[in-house]
C-alpha cells in the first residue's frame, strides 16, 4: 500500500490537489490524443503515458484522508479541494476498471465516508453529485 499524503495545512492542501487535479486533466486529454493518433497513424510517437496518470491520479487519492480528518470545513473548500480532484481520479481509474479494482474501491469508500460523514461533507458531495457529475460506477 501506498503511503498517504498529508500537507502542512489546508491551503498548501488545496493548491496540490488543484495542480494534480488539471495535470492529470491534461494528462487524460493527451491519453485520448494518443488513441487518435494511433487509429490514424500507427506510428505516431507517445505525448504521455499512462503511468504520468496513474501517479497523480494516485497522489490524489491518497490525499482524501488529510480531508477526512479535517474539522469542519467550509462546502467550498471541500468541494474544490477533496470532491472535485478525487472525482477526477476517480473518472480516471474507471477507464480501466479491470486493472484499478483496488482504486475503484478506495474511491467509492472516500463516497461512502462523505455520504456518511459531517453534514458539510454531505452537502458537498451532494453538490458536487449536481453540478459536476454523478461518481462512475
Amino acid at each position: 500500500m501506498s503511503p498517504l499524503i498529508e500537507f502542512v495545512g489546508l491551503v498548501h492542501a488545496i493548491n496540490m490537489m488543484t495542480y494534480w487535479t488539471y495535470r492529470l486533466e491534461l494528462s487524460m486529454i493527451r491519453e485520448d490524443i494518443n488513441v487518435l493518433q494511433a487509429i490514424v497513424d500507427l506510428d505516431a510517437p507517445k505525448i504521455a503515458s499512462e503511468t504520468d496518470s496513474y501517479r497523480l491520479a494516485s497522489m490524489i487519492i491518497r490525499s482524501t484522508t488529510y480531508w477526512l480528518q479535517l474539522d469542519d470545513t467550509g462546502v467550498s473548500a471541500y468541494g474544490c479541494g477533496l470532491i472535485f480532484p478525487y472525482r477526477v481520479a476517480w473518472a480516471w481509474f474507471a477507464r480501466r476498471p479491470q486493472l484499478h479494482g483496488e482504486e475503484m474501491s478506495a474511491c467509492r469508500t472516500v463516497r461512502m465516508l462523505m455520504k456518511t460523514g459531517t453534514a458539510t461533507t454531505r452537502l458537498s458531495e451532494l453538490t458536487m453529485d449536481q453540478l459536476y457529475k454523478p461518481a462512475p460506477e
